[in-house]
């Protein structure tokens, strides 16, 4: 599986693998605003649908979200 990933529509990763093992991806979330995070599925590879599993370390939150090539998967997070 494969994605870009794009935090407040800035895109931080182009073509992003996605593995079992636990990878880190630096970002820092704007406080006091609705943060955007969104996957973009470029490849489902051999077990279909892409599924993106992630957890913010500054909020704490946990989401798992699957989607088809093509899709924009969206995630809304605040920084309090």
């Amino acid at each position: 599986d494969r994605v870009d990933i794009y935090i407040n529509g800035r895109l931080i990763e182009s073509d992003y693998t996605l593995t079992k093992e636990k990878r880190e991806i630096e970002v820092r979330l704007m406080e006091g605003m609705e943060n955007r995070i969104e996957f973009e599925v470029t490849d489902e590879g051999k077990s279909k649908p892409c599924t993106v599993a992630a957890r913010v370390k500054e909020t704490g939150e946990r989401f798992s979200l699957g989607g088809k090539m093509g899709e924009v998967l969206k995630v809304y997070l605040k920084k309090k």
